[in-house]
């Protein structure tokens, strides 16, 4: 949500500010990943540090940039591009309907899903085959990042106006708690 508004402030463009909040959604991703994957570290307490992290993080960059803690500046979107807004904010709402479908389709009639999970539930067949569970299960990650960073885009630049200290209500955290209860 930070790094699309950001982005939008920076640019003047929403679908910059998408693009941007996916890149850095899939970066912090990535980095979540070399502590769970590759280094080891327990999938829950890391995501809970990252979180507290991420919730110290948002202030200090806003900070930095505007001088102000509690959220990015109005975002300048022009009047006319408010149909614009309208079939960006369609598209992403048919994406997300539609997600479900798409994401079991590719688990269970692709490679790359059948590949996904066995990097889960039998990694030691992977490497038998000469593919690295590491990588898949990274690439998996990266992926869920640049999606969760859509959703919080979402909120910033197509919902509201800016970015605002606890705009996502707590919704990270609930997925984190949903993993750990599932």
């Amino acid at each position: 949500a930070l790094a699309g508004a950001v982005v939008v402030v920076a640019t003047g463009s929403q679908p910059l500010g998408l693009t941007g909040a996916i890149v850095a959604g899939a970066g912090a991703a990535g980095i979540y990943a070399v502590f769970v994957i590759h280094g080891r570290a327990q999938q829950v307490v890391a995501g809970a540090a990252f979180n507290m992290l991420v919730i110290g993080v948002a202030p200090f960059v806003t900070k930095a940039l505007y001088g102000i803690s509690g959220g990015t500046p109005a975002l300048d979107v022009a009047s006319e591009n408010q149909d614009f807004t309208r079939v960006l904010m369609a598209i992403v709402t048919c994406g997300s309907l539609f997600s479900p479908f798409v994401i079991w389709w590719i688990l269970e009639r692709t490679r790359p899903g059948l590949l996904l999970r066995f990097a889960g539930e039998e990694p030691g067949a992977l490497e038998s085959a000469g593919v690295s569970p590491r990588i898949v299960r990274t690439a998996a990650v990266v992926a869920s990042g640049a999606l969760a960073a859509l959703g919080g885009a979402t909120l910033s630049v197509l919902l509201s106006s800016s970015f605002a200290r606890g705009m996502t209500g707590g919704r990270g955290f609930m997925a984190l708690a949903a993993v750990i209860f599932a």
